[in-house]
């Protein structure tokens, strides 16, 4: 997995290279590189739903390539087709800040296990006021337990997020905390239609629910790209020295290939030249030691491959 991580941002670093250049081969250099990774996921994306439904006949390969590259084609005509020339840029950016910035994960353990345990002596002080607001309102016990997950869910979801002044922070608190409400209420949900009978199956709830899901995704995504704002912010000096480098160590690797090619050029040259010059016997020659060396090769090939044959069948 961190060999494919590399070579994406390899990628991504060439293609940014090329088009801050305004090289003549950014077209077919970035078609190249989309078209490998396009490949490579479609491939992943295939095995892993076949994985995951135990069931490799369900989604074929070609339904796969599919998926993907429609998926692709929108990302692309999102971002690339509204004349955003920093595209590339953000999203080199965006991956080195992800990667190369660390936090003290011992720090955010001690944070999470204190405030779990504050959160508890909190929810047992309350119970008295659950117990009173359910007598005045007259709840049964399936809307006693609805009130007391909102205002809990609500109430550490506020104390665990926004009452952290640091932006960066708060907005990555907020962002795993709705990624944690999503899955917790998935589970909880899918184990209540699991309970429940057909007949009282009710299909705008399951709507409702999912719409409400998109929302708290969406209030994710939010918060994450908040976080990622104040992240850039933080480390500008740092991302300006990163992508001076991208600049520099692509320049040294196309002047070794542009030094290589004009090399390759001059020795072809030098072999025409010394070819025009050559007598016609000498040409003949060299045509006849050639066919000679791919006949040769060939037939050894072929033996290799009929012996083979005859000692896996017997």
């Amino acid at each position: 997995m961190e060999e494919v991580r590399e070579a994406f941002k390899r990628g991504v670093e060439c293609i940014y290279y090329v088009r801050e250049k305004k090289m003549k081969i950014a077209i077919p250099i970035s078609l190249g590189i989309a078209a490998f990774f396009y490949v490579l996921i479609s491939l992943f994306f295939n095995a892993f739903v076949g994985a995951i439904l135990n069931d490799y006949s369900v989604l074929s390969m070609k339904n796969s390539f599919a998926i993907v590259g429609a998926i692709g084609l929108i990302f692309f005509t999102m971002n690339v087709f509204t004349g955003q020339s920093n595209f590339y840029k953000n999203l080199l950016e965006h991956m080195y800040l992800n990667r190369n910035v660390k936090h003290p994960v011992w720090i955010t353990f001690i944070r999470i296990c204190v405030s779990i345990f504050l959160l508890f002596v909190i929810y047992n002080c309350c119970t008295p006021i659950f117990e009173k607001v359910s007598v005045i309102c007259q709840m049964n016990e399936i809307e006693t337990l609805i009130m007391i997950m909102v205002v809990t869910f609500g109430g550490a979801y506020f104390l665990l997020t926004d009452t952290i002044i640091e932006n960066f922070r708060r907005y990555r608190a907020k962002s795993i905390a709705a990624v944690l409400l999503i899955l917790s209420l998935s589970f909880l949900y899918s184990w209540q239609l699991s309970e429940a009978s057909t007949s009282s199956f009710d299909v705008y709830g399951v709507i409702i629910f999912g719409l409400g899901l998109l929302a708290l995704l969406d209030t994710a995504v939010n918060n994450y790209r908040e976080m990622f704002r104040c992240l850039r912010e933080e480390h500008k000096e740092e991302l300006e020295n990163y992508l001076k480098s991208v600049t520099e160590y692509y320049d040294v690797k196309f002047e070794q290939v542009e030094n290589r090619i004009s090399n390759i050029k001059d020795e072809w040259m030098s072999f025409v030249d010394i070819w025009k010059k050559s007598p016609r016997k000498k040409k003949i020659s060299f045509v006849l030691i050639i066919l000679a060396l791919i006949a040769f090769f060939a037939g050894i090939s072929f033996l290799s491959i009929k012996i083979s044959g005859k000692m896996i069948w017997g």
